[in-house]
């Protein structure tokens, strides 16, 4: 299974205990407009929850995309199987302020990257029984579902007032090199 089978397969699991969630998915492709095709629909429907699966496949624009972010309970991020990926959006979720739940690959540059933010994350072995990952991740949708899992804040490198100081002394050095 891939890692959004495995969201599904855990949601599957918490529906059938009577746990009410649904997962909203957005510019799932990045074909032209009205060229767009599902991404997520047919395995949704595969794993019997195709009734609490939204999805959107057409890109959203910058500001809308923000507003969905920090208008979310929980923010998903998946990984590829190409295990240099790393998703663009680590930080602005992050800096959302909501809780989030990642699926990646072990070993993967996104498993890193979001180890070294503090960011948990349910891993998956490509070639592993995927039974550990459903388990993993049926136990940090609870916790989510339970509000049990804080927002992780972004590292203070990434504050505000760390960029902007960092900004002034880039500001700087060009404005003194060049007098």
């Amino acid at each position: 299974l891939g890692l959004v089978e495995i969201l599904f397969a855990a949601l599957a699991t918490l529906r059938r205990e009577g746990i009410v969630v649904s997962a909203h998915f957005f510019g799932t492709s990045y074909a032209p407009a009205g060229e767009a095709r599902s991404a997520v629909l047919a395995a949704a429907e595969k794993a019997g929850v195709a009734d609490a699966v939204f999805e959107q496949v057409a890109r959203l624009p910058y500001f809308s995309a923000l507003q969905v972010t920090l208008e979310a309970g929980a923010n998903l991020l998946f990984g590829s199987s190409d295990l240099g990926f790393t998703p663009s959006k680590i930080l602005g979720v992050q800096a959302a302020g909501q809780p989030v739940l990642a699926l990646a690959y072990a070993g993967s540059t996104m498993a890193g990257r979001l180890e070294k933010l503090g960011l948990p994350c349910v891993l998956q072995t490509p070639s592993a029984d995927t039974a550990l990952a459903v388990s993993a991740t049926i136990t940090a949708l609870r916790r989510l579902v339970a509000g049990q899992q804080p927002p992780v804040p972004p590292p203070e490198s990434l504050s505000a007032r760390a960029v902007a100081a960092r900004q002034l002394e880039i500001l700087a050095s060009v404005s003194s090199a060049h007098p």
